[in-house]
């Protein structure tokens, strides 16, 4: 199972996540999460990936504000997720506007905790390999188990 923007909306149990733009792009796919820092990050952007951002690099520059949403897009971005209240009180019109028009869905964020993204992924990766893995790496599987799910895990060997 992926995961969608949708899920990141409905079901991660995420608090203060709202959708901004591009409602129609729900079903992206997260395959990844980055942060943008700088500008320069979106050159190692990888298609599918979660970018975070409080908006500092571009908080003073209206032209880099949309030409970074421009350039998030062409690298397969799949979404575009601003904190406000920290450095931008809001987030500009111009940059909704330039999300919309380039279909780049836009989220705002107040808080965010990663993990629930995190876990979800790891299960999949594990759950999908635990298979093909030889019978020693299985005992690395249930301690990993025990980690994600928080708790001890009763197993019989």
């Amino acid at each position: 199972m992926e995961l969608t923007l949708q899920w990141l909306l409905e079901e991660s149990e995420l608090v203060g996540l709202k959708l901004l733009t591009c409602k129609e792009h729900l079903g992206n796919i997260i395959s990844g999460v980055n942060i943008m820092d700088n500008p320069d990050t979106v050159r190692w952007i990888k298609p599918g990936e979660l970018v975070l951002t409080t908006g500092y690099v571009f908080r003073e520059n209206p032209s880099l504000q949309e030409s970074t949403i421009a350039d998030l897009r062409k690298a397969g971005c799949s979404a575009l997720c601003i904190k406000s209240k920290r450095f931008l009180d809001e987030i500009p019109q111009p940059m909704l506007d330039a999300s919309q028009k380039e279909g780049l869905l836009s989220l705002n964020y107040l808080q965010i905790i990663l993990l629930p993204i995190f876990q979800k992924q790891y299960r999949n990766i594990f759950f999908r390999n635990s298979f093909k893995m030889p019978s020693a790496s299985r005992h690395y599987l249930i301690l990993y188990l025990i980690v994600i799910f928080r708790g001890a895990l009763w197993v019989r060997f």
